[in-house]
C-alpha cells in the first residue's frame, strides 16, 4: 500500500489542533511569559465592552504568554466569559479559581498546553476552612505551576483599596510577606514564588511617576518589605499602571518574586499602553481601568524545585 505523505501530515496537524497537549512541544521554548492583569469587574459583560476586550486581549496576549494573574473577577460565568476571550479560547486556556461571596475574585489562567497546575488553593482560610478576608478582604489564590522544568508557586492578589487608605493596603501586604518569609525559610522544600497584582500602592519610582505622588500616606513597596523582614524579595514594574480615564495614572500592579527566581527574569514592566488604548479609543465602554504587566522569564536557568503553598 503506498502512503499519502501530504494527507498524514494533514491527519497530525489536525490532531495537533484538537487535541490539548498534542502540540505542547512548541511550547518549549528558551523562555516564556507571565502576565498581570486587573480586569476590571469582570461579570455579566455586555456586548460593546465584550467587543473592545477582545481586541485588547488579542494585542496583548501573545502565544509566549503562559500565564496570567487576574483580579477582579466577578463571579463564575464572569470566569468563562474572560477564558473565552483570551486568544485561543477554552480550547486553549484553564483555570486556577473557585467563586466566593466576594465580587473581586483572583484566579490564575494558564495555557493547557504549556503549562500546568499541580496544586492550588487560597492563601488564608479561617477556622472554618473558607478565605480568611480578615486577612485579604479579596481572597488570594495561590497555584504551582510547572512550564517544561521550571516550577514556581503563584499568588495572585488585590490588595484592598478603600478609597485609597494605603494603609488598609499594607496591613494586607503584611499578611502576605509572613507567609513569604516563612517560605524562604523553606527554600529547598517549597522552591521559588511570585506574587503578581494590583497591590494598590507602588515602588518608591513607581510614586515619583504617579498622580498620586504627593501623597504621603501612600508607602511605597520597598520599605514595607524591609519593615516585614522580606528586604530579600524584588518587586518589578515603575510604570503607572492604572487606567481609570484610558491614560496611565498610578503605579498599583507589580510582581515580587523570591530571590532565586529574580536570576531567571529577562525583561518585566507595564504592557505598551497602546495595546489597551486602541482597542477602546473612542468608544464608551472600557477595556479596564488597569494595563496588564508582563514578566519573562528563562527556563534554563530556573531552579528545579517545587512545591505547593500550604
Amino acid at each position: 500500500m503506498r502512503l499519502n505523505v501530504k494527507a498524514l501530515l494533514r491527519a497530525f496537524l489536525l490532531c495537533a489542533w484538537l487535541i490539548p497537549g498534542a502540540a505542547s512541544a512548541a511550547c518549549l521554548q528558551s523562555g516564556f511569559e507571565v502576565m498581570s492583569w486587573n480586569v476590571q469587574t469582570f461579570g455579566n459583560i455586555k456586548p460593546a465592552r465584550e467587543a473592545v476586550i477582545r481586541k485588547a486581549y488579542e494585542a496583548a496576549v501573545s502565544s509566549n504568554v503562559y500565564v496570567v494573574a487576574v483580579q477582579e473577577v466577578a463571579n463564575r460565568s464572569g470566569m468563562d466569559t474572560l477564558l473565552g476571550l483570551l486568544p485561543g479560547g477554552t480550547r486553549q486556556w484553564a483555570v486556577s479559581f473557585e467563586d466566593t461571596p466576594d465580587g473581586q475574585d483572583n484566579a490564575i489562567a494558564y495555557r493547557r498546553d504549556c503549562a500546568t497546575v499541580t496544586a492550588e488553593g487560597f492563601l488564608f482560610l479561617d477556622e472554618q476552612g473558607l478565605p480568611d478576608r480578615s486577612k485579604a478582604r479579596h481572597p488570594i489564590r495561590w497555584a504551582s505551576l510547572q512550564a517544561g522544568a521550571f516550577k514556581w508557586t503563584m499568588l495572585s492578589l488585590h490588595l484592598t483599596f478603600q478609597g485609597g487608605d494605603a494603609a488598609s493596603s499594607a496591613r494586607e501586604l503584611g499578611y502576605v510577606l509572613d507567609w513569604a518569609v516563612e517560605r524562604l525559610k523553606s527554600q529547598q522544600v517549597y522552591g521559588d514564588f511570585m506574587i503578581a497584582g494590583d497591590f494598590n500602592l507602588p515602588t518608591e519610582k513607581g510614586k515619583e511617576a504617579s498622580k498620586r505622588s504627593k501623597d504621603k500616606k501612600w508607602i511605597p513597596l520597598e520599605p514595607l518589605l524591609k519593615a516585614n523582614g522580606a528586604g530579600t524579595l524584588a518587586v518589578f514594574v515603575d510604570e503607572p499602571t492604572s487606567r481609570a480615564h484610558k491614560q496611565p495614572g498610578n503605579n498599583y500592579d507589580h510582581f515580587i518574586v523570591s530571590p532565586a527566581l529574580k536570576g531567571s527574569v529577562a525583561r518585566v514592566g507595564r504592557v505598551p499602553p497602546e495595546a489597551v488604548d486602541a482597542a477602546d479609543h473612542g468608544s464608551a465602554a472600557m477595556v479596564s481601568d488597569h494595563y496588564p504587566v508582563l514578566m519573562e522569564l528563562v527556563i534554563s536557568t530556573a531552579a528545579a524545585a517545587g512545591g505547593t503553598a500550604e
